[in-house]
């Protein structure tokens, strides 16, 4: 809400605008390819090892020997190596959190279907559909029907600041609720869509705004529309815990893949490494290439090859660390710096 005039103040409706990010910056870390990051990684890395070489061409000259370029093959050749270790070692743990003894199996089923079932009487959509996207699409839509019924309550009721405040918020809810599953559509999980659009559903500032309105404006509504504003918060509350459900089973998935990925890319690397490592002779590459010497150029590609596996891996991550950063919480809190000075001077007061 504005402080100043007492209306609504909706952030923007893309998690990419509230955070204020560009979208070169949004397409590295989140949106883009995680394929492409990789290979837009390894060029600048090529691009930086050629401009280091041409400003200092005597220094790489010294080291340009075949006992030196055998020794830093081999480095790599380990680190790949432990990559792989490591690899494994995340396989291992996301395994780990699907063990466990049949009491706990059946303990983690009935508290999913009783949230199913929760979801079904709050919203009175009938029996959610069984798929993740589908999930998420039912409760958008059991929150969409909550506003809208709030907003066709607040229409029959006289002019006021309340009614023109909580209409406002009704419309706000419908139509970005519309907005997110008109998202949906054609997305299918395991895909980051899925996910990208329910982060867009900044369900933690539509419930505080509720609960606000509720709290200014208790005294001046109506009781059937102060039922339906808690109705909505109850709905708009089960959105929470349902994506950070479904955001933990995306990175479930996509840590498996990046494991299978990183596997299969690892063992060129690994060959790679190894010719080099054993088998590199710097004779054979005499002379220069654009300024730089061919041994020097030969040696840089390859380097860039074998790291293939880590720019893969990190760009996966890069991913999955920005988007918990952005979805730490599950309540009603907003992380980003905000002026709140309503709830300061309430508190104050």
């Amino acid at each position: 809400m504005s402080e100043s005039d007492g209306t609504l103040s909706p952030p923007a409706d893309t998690m990419r605008e509230r955070v204020g990010d560009g979208r070169l910056k949004v397409w590295f870390l989140i949106d883009g390819n995680r394929w492409a990051v990789a290979g837009l990684l390894l060029v600048v890395s090529f691009l930086v090892i050629m401009l280091v070489g041409l400003a200092f061409p005597r220094s790489f000259e010294a080291a340009l020997t075949t006992s030196s370029i055998r020794s830093l093959f081999q480095s790599i050749f380990l680190a790949t190596v432990t990559s792989i270790a490591l690899t494994l070692t995340i396989g291992q743990l996301i395994l780990s959190e699907e063990m466990g003894d049949l009491g706990e199996q059946r303990s983690r089923m009935q508290d999913e279907i009783q949230f199913r079932k929760d979801v079904q009487t709050s919203m009175d959509v009938g029996v959610p559909p069984a798929t993740p996207t589908g999930f998420l699409r039912t409760l958008l839509l059991g929150a969409k029907q909550s506003a809208t019924a709030l907003r066709e309550q607040v229409a029959e009721e006289p002019d006021s600041t309340a009614a023109t405040e909580v209409t406002m918020l009704a419309d706000l809810v419908a139509d970005h609720g519309q907005q997110v599953m008109d998202d949906l559509d054609d997305t299918e999980f395991g895909t980051f869509g899925t996910l990208s659009a329910v982060l867009d559903f900044n369900y933690s500032w539509k419930t505080r705004t509720a609960r606000r309105l509720r709290d200014r404006h208790g005294d001046e509504l109506s009781p059937e529309t102060d039922r339906l504003l808690d109705e909505l918060v109850k709905n708009l509350s089960l959105f929470g815990p349902a994506r950070q459900y479904f955001k933990l089973l995306y990175y479930q998935h996509e840590l498996i893949d990046v494991s299978r990925v990183l596997l299969y890319t690892a063992m060129p690397a690994l060959g790679l490494t190894t010719f080099m490592g054993f088998a590199f002779d710097v004779a054979p590459f005499a002379g220069t290439v654009l300024g730089l010497d061919s041994a020097f150029v030969v040696v840089s590609v390859v380097i860039v090859l074998s790291l293939f596996p880590f720019a893969l891996l990190l760009s996966f991550v890069l991913r999955m660390v920005t988007v918990s950063q952005r979805t730490l919480t599950i309540g009603p809190f907003i992380l980003r710096e905000q002026a709140d000075a309503e709830d300061l001077d309430r508190v104050e007061g």
